[in-house]
């Protein structure tokens, strides 16, 4: 019953499953799937184009009768184990009496909404029990009396049809007791007490999921709640009398909600025959946020596919919209770097590095730079603005042979400006400080003086350019 893993997010689960080739998509990767934006026929594979379907769809699913020992499991999950501590707990600690006999039944009372809310939810697709706020919840429907009137109406019925004979009241109470998966559906998935004790609805509801089917249900719901005696039977005479009445409630409302997971399995799995197809509740994106969730699904998906081309291409469209995006830049970023454009990166590398800069995020430039430098080593910083504010921020951080090698020869590069003397007065000073290389820091201290004579750094460059005391 587990649920298959994601084939491109480490720990994801899948949401949505190709058949064609056999590839299980989580939300990461598709998104909001139910989303109209998706054109009619839904969400298609990433790799091949085909359609999906949801990963609980129930043609993927096993048959209920098969599933029996995952559904013992069910009411272990802590939501559920809250809502049995609540009623053991409560119950043990009134000490008995008709205190705690008052609060089992409050307790019992109070379960009907929540056994109704474990058909729906399991019904919905979903594998974890409901919490503790469906009893805080506001109940509408009522759904507790509606439950009590069922089983009243049953027994009106049973009691009139033996006025007219034996057999009759007889063939009622069979009818009754093979009705009761079926009713109990009814109920929790409509809501409606005329729908859940109308025996052709009954009827329809068996028909429809189909008698093989409906006959494993029943047995299967029958032979679970036998199991509060069964447990009972052995457990009782072993406990203190001050447990009995805890165990009882414990027991019983643990294979309760196993009987109703069962049914809301099975209402699950048929929820198409029976007409009862359940869509999604949950809010839709916005078209902004849906179309850029929608590019970065398919760009992880095709990166972990070794795809690059394809995944810089639906990149650069979702960058075509979000232009300055720091995240999707980054993103783009690290596409290029595996990717053989140099042009490409080295363009892409001063824009990102322009960004941070503006964004005062100076270490992650710096780190960026170094990382195109690491993949091409021709890489040159190629705008003047850049390399200034970049001379600076890679000054500050001491990475001085990397500043020298990317800002090399800027002025063929860039339009004539003063702004390259202060580039390269810090290239002289690394040059002839920590790099140790003071011929190289005389010659382009000298250069820049010539080429710049009016640069407020030129002060500066003329010590530089002097030759050393002998």
């Amino acid at each position: 019953m587990a649920r298959k893993s994601c084939n491109f997010v480490k720990g994801a689960k899948s949401a949505w499953y190709c058949s064609h080739c056999d590839t299980h998509y989580s939300d990461i990767c598709i998104p909001d799937g139910y989303n109209p934006m998706w054109g009619r026929a839904g969400p298609s594979c990433v790799l091949c184009h085909a359609p999906l379907t949801p990963s609980n769809d129930p043609s993927l699913q096993l048959p209920f009768w098969q599933v029996l020992p995952y559904l013992l499991i069910y009411p272990l999950h802590p939501y559920a184990l809250a809502v049995l501590a609540l009623g053991v707990v409560g119950v043990y600690l009134l000490g008995g009496g008709v205190p705690a006999l008052v609060f089992a039944f409050v307790y019992g009372v109070i379960s009907v909404k929540y056994l109704f809310a474990v058909v729906t939810e399991r019904g919905a697709g979903r594998r974890w029990p409901p919490g503790l706020l469906v009893f805080v919840r506001p109940d509408p429907h009522w759904l507790f009396l509606q439950a009590l009137l069922v089983y009243i109406i049953f027994a009106a019925a049973i009691v009139g049809a033996a006025f007219v004979h034996v057999y009759a009241s007889l063939a009622v109470a069979v009818f009754v007791a093979a009705a009761y998966p079926a009713s109990t559906i009814l109920l929790a998935s409509e809501k409606n007490l005329l729908h859940a004790v109308n025996p052709l609805n009954l009827l329809g509801l068996m028909l429809n999921m189909g008698l093989g089917p409906y006959v494993a249900l029943w047995v299967l719901t029958a032979i679970v709640s036998l199991g509060p005696s069964a447990v009972g039977y052995y457990l009782y005479p072993q406990i203190a009398e001050s447990w009995l009445l805890p165990a009882a409630v414990g027991v019983g409302s643990y294979f309760a909600m196993v009987v109703h997971a069962l049914m809301g399995y099975a209402l699950f799995q048929y929820r198409d025959e029976l007409g009862m197809a359940v869509g999604t509740d949950q809010p839709h994106m916005e078209e902004g946020e849906f179309v850029r969730a929608r590019g970065l699904g398919a760009v992880t998906v095709l990166e972990k596919s070794g795809d690059y081309g394809r995944a810089r291409q639906v990149l650069r469209e979702l960058l075509d919209v979000y232009r300055d995006d720091l995240s999707l830049h980054r993103h783009y970023q690290r596409i290029l770097l595996n990717l053989d454009d140099t042009e490409a990166l080295a363009k892409h590398t001063d824009y990102l590095a322009a960004l941070l800069l503006q964004a005062n995020q100076n270490k992650e430039a710096v780190a960026l730079v170094e990382q195109a430098l690491a993949k091409c080593s021709e890489y040159r910083v190629s705008h003047l603005a850049t390399a200034r504010d970049l001379a600076r921020a890679m000054d500050k951080a001491g990475r001085y042979e990397a500043m020298v090698r990317v800002m090399a020869n800027l002025h063929k590069r860039v339009p004539p400006d003063d702004a390259v003397a202060e580039v390269y007065a810090r290239l002289a000073q690394a040059l002839a400080g920590p790099l140790q290389k003071p011929d190289k820091a005389r010659a382009l201290a000298a250069f820049t003086v010539k080429a710049y004579p009016k640069a407020p750094q030129v002060r500066q460059l003329v010590k530089l350019a002097r030759p050393a005391a002998k």
